[in-house]
């Protein structure tokens, strides 16, 4: 203003190059943005949208609570938009979770794409829903990451396992949250769930998200489950916790 008597044009909606400046009490912070507006939890493979999708950070760091390696069955027997199992073989493939997006650093520095090459690798990864619509929307999702041919969706009911496998560790996240409408559901169907995972796993780890885990602790003392650790987690508007348990 005071060299050229005019204001510089600034882009509000699309900057090239965003400084992020934060005071927390006494002290500032000046950093540069190399991400954008776009959270880091965001993926391209999502062509079908599950109306409760889980957040793929959240199925990420669920995964490497579990200590899950590909030697391992995996399986979510809540499986949704098939977040979990797809996360957890983009994982073992070694697929970079940032292919396909688009940073706020490639303004600066041009688009760099990440180099990598896809470990070929046996694994056994299974999710499973009682709604086709998204057995059939999971399939779709693994199918644009690229990761198909590792797992299988098939649809059934949580709260009446009959596998014709056994897993090893189980990673899911169960339905809960204002969505459900009633507590009495709810109850009943962690009821079902951990009473009729013990005829389908003889030992192995389980790792649960839910916000309704006083109810879910209930239940899973009740039956025998060793509660190993508790993470409190604020997911959005809920406050959630992720178990991890032993049977």
């Amino acid at each position: 203003m005071e060299s050229k008597d005019v204001r510089l044009k600034v882009n509000l909606d699309e900057p090239d190059v965003i400084i992020r400046v934060d005071v927390i009490q006494d002290e500032i912070y000046v950093g540069l943005d190399t991400t954008g507006d776009d959270a880091l939890h965001k993926r391209w493979y999502r062509v079908y949208q599950h109306p409760a999708p889980l957040n793929t950070a959240i199925a990420s760091a669920m995964i490497r609570m579990a200590k899950w390696k590909p030697d391992k069955i995996l399986f979510d027997p809540m499986c949704g938009g098939g977040t979990i199992p797809i996360e957890a073989a983009l994982m073992a493939k070694e697929i970079p979770i940032g292919k396909n997006r688009e940073f706020a650093f490639f303004k600066l520095f041009g688009r760099m794409e990440p180099e990598y090459k896809e470990k070929r690798i046996d694994m056994e990864i299974y999710g499973m829903e009682k709604f086709k619509k998204h057995v059939l929307g999971a399939m779709k999702n693994a199918e644009e990451a690229g990761v198909s041919d590792v797992i299988k969706f098939f649809r059934g009911d949580a709260t009446s396992l009959k596998l014709d496998f056994t897993p090893d560790i189980i990673i899911t996240n169960p339905p809960y949250g204002l969505r459900i409408g009633s507590k009495r559901i709810i109850e009943d169907l962690y009821d079902g769930f951990l009473k009729s995972l013990r005829n389908n796993m003889e030992d192995g780890t389980i790792v649960v998200i839910t916000a309704e885990y006083d109810i879910l602790k209930e239940k899973a003392m009740f039956y025998g489950y060793e509660i190993k650790e508790e993470i409190d987690v604020r997911y959005g508007n809920l406050n959630t916790k992720i178990f991890n348990m032993v049977y």
